[in-house]
């Protein structure tokens, strides 16, 4: 999903250098986490070119070494994009600090469930707040909500097809469903995979939207 909205406002995922603004044309995210010694942010290397099986053993593997005090230099430089779950200790809101050159990072507010309207009804959701900070000197006001309201609402983005191996994204950030062709070329592997790693996200979430589309 950040990905999705990087795309989308690539100046989100730029940097500061000196009097310059850097658009990076991949994607390194950084986790912050609290290890042992205090807070450290492992990256993820082009996470847009990873599923999600494939993020989530990375991710585990970042973290198993912070907590260990083990974390290679590379490990923990060169980021384009923060994420910090603040809600893991169980606040609903939080001012991230921007982790300096990167020009914004996004706060993550726990997960409860509350009451709330779809199609005129009420329903109950698990729901968080999300907290954009950002340099102003490269992001204006107006691009940051718009980044914050595409993160986790954009109608357009079929994230459980992109999940399964049926959709990709396009320049945009916006995810495309592959047409009967274009999946029967992919690589059966491939696809495999992809339904694996949407199983684990279903089993992980089984009240989430994924699982309604599964």
């Amino acid at each position: 999903a950040a990905v999705a909205a990087l795309k989308r406002y690539p100046v989100i995922n730029a940097s500061v250098d000196g009097n310059d603004i850097v658009y990076h044309g991949y994607f390194d995210i950084g986790m912050a986490l609290g290890a042992e010694g205090g807070l450290v942010v492992p990256v993820i290397r082009d996470a847009d070119r990873k599923g999600l099986r494939e993020f989530g053993a990375t991710f585990r593997e970042l973290v198993e070494r912070a907590r260990q005090s083990k974390s290679l230099p590379d490990d923990l430089s060169g980021g384009t994009f923060t994420i910090t779950n603040h809600g893991g200790f169980g606040s609903l809101f939080s001012t991230p600090i921007i982790n300096q050159p990167q020009a914004a990072i996004l706060g993550v507010g726990a997960v409860q469930k509350r009451a709330v309207v779809i199609d005129d009804a009420i329903a109950i959701r698990p729901m968080c707040y999300l907290s954009l900070s950002f340099d102003h000197r490269v992001i204006d006001g107006a691009t940051a909500d718009r980044f914050i309201k595409l993160y986790p609402n954009n109608p357009h983005v079929d994230y459980a097809y992109y999940l399964k191996g049926l959709a990709t994204f396009n320049e945009r950030g916006i995810v495309e469903k592959l047409t009967a062709q274009e999946i029967s070329d992919r690589d059966p592997k491939a696809l495999r995979e992809s339904f694996a790693s949407f199983k684990e996200l279903v089993t992980r979430f089984p009240d989430s939207k994924y699982a309604e589309d599964g």
